[in-house]
């Protein structure tokens, strides 16, 4: 486990056996979803790394039951930007998004984005 800056314990392991979203895949209604990531000074490099380790992960546990159809991914720091626009990425690309460390903290602007700009892609 890792501990990042501000308290919260991520897990890389996804422990993909226990997710139950629902119990016939009929029932299940794929959604698209979007990750709003911090590449701030707040976060490490290794951080950045486990971070999008598990994301990957988390990512292909969703798929693999059926319950996510496209991702996309937007990073904030100071600057705020769609690192990955609405598609149906794999972990390998998911894991390989660029560390570009930046100064700042403009969550509220990666929240705006993640609503108005993803969804209309």
């Amino acid at each position: 486990m890792n501990r990042f800056n501000d308290g919260f314990r991520l897990n890389a392991r996804m422990p993909t056996s226990s997710l139950q979203f629902c119990s016939v895949s009929s029932e299940c209604v794929r959604r698209d979803l979007a990750l709003v990531l911090d590449s701030s000074s707040a976060v490490s490099a290794a951080d950045w790394s486990t971070l999008t380790t598990f994301i990957g992960r988390l990512v292909d546990a969703l798929r693999h039951r059926d319950v996510i159809g496209r991702v996309a991914v937007v990073t904030y720091s100071g600057r705020v930007q769609v690192a990955l626009p609405l598609d149906h990425h794999d972990a390998d690309r998911l894991t390989s998004l660029p560390f570009t460390l930046g100064h700042g903290r403009n969550v509220s602007g990666a929240l705006r984005l993640s609503r108005t700009q993803v969804p209309a892609q």
